[in-house]
């Protein structure tokens, strides 16, 4: 994860003030910045991945490992980050991620295509995995032990995070 720039409160609100409720960018970004999904994943993303206990479950394309992020059940006191996606979420469909016809993104174009949303919001340099170690950051950063974030973003790799002055943190 060393080569993508991680995100920042700023970037987000940047985009966010582009990029209004409704559109097919917002969701991207609030897809991505609260499930630290990968684009492979988070276009396969939909209610059916939700349990009966809030929680979204899904196995990661790239390694097959699971990842669990609280959906509608608390999140250790992240509810108010995960509110803007819970008003961008469309109704009727299998999978949240859809083009202007109503068709699911394929992998190939959805990288490019967030990036260059993320250009027209004057955010050079910002992609989807940018956002996956923004999660990473903000979890840490609200107390979550190494465990909650390895089961949120579905990784193994300890060696991802390192401790800091001000906590654990993703290493660059």
């Amino acid at each position: 994860m060393a080569g993508f720039t991680e995100w920042t409160a700023e970037d987000l609100e940047a985009f966010r003030a582009r990029w209004p409720i409704g559109t097919a960018q917002r969701l991207a970004l609030e897809l991505y910045q609260w499930t630290g999904a990968r684009c492979v994943d988070v276009i396969r993303l939909g209610p059916q991945m939700v349990g009966r206990d809030g929680v979204l479950t899904y196995v990661q394309q790239k390694t097959g490992n699971p990842a669990h992020v609280p959906w509608t059940c608390p999140a250790f006191g992240l509810e108010a980050q995960r509110a803007d996606l819970m008003r961008c979420l469309p109704g009727g469909s299998l999978v949240y991620m859809l083009t202007e016809y109503g068709k699911p993104r394929t992998q190939k174009g959805v990288s490019q295509w967030f990036s260059a949303a993320a250009r027209a919001a004057g955010l050079e340099g910002r992609t989807a995995h940018g956002l996956r170690k923004y999660r990473m950051n903000a979890l840490a950063e609200h107390g979550a032990s190494v465990l909650v974030m390895q089961s949120w973003v579905g990784t193994r790799l300890c060696s991802r995070c390192r401790n800091t002055h001000a906590g654990p943190t993703v290493a660059g």
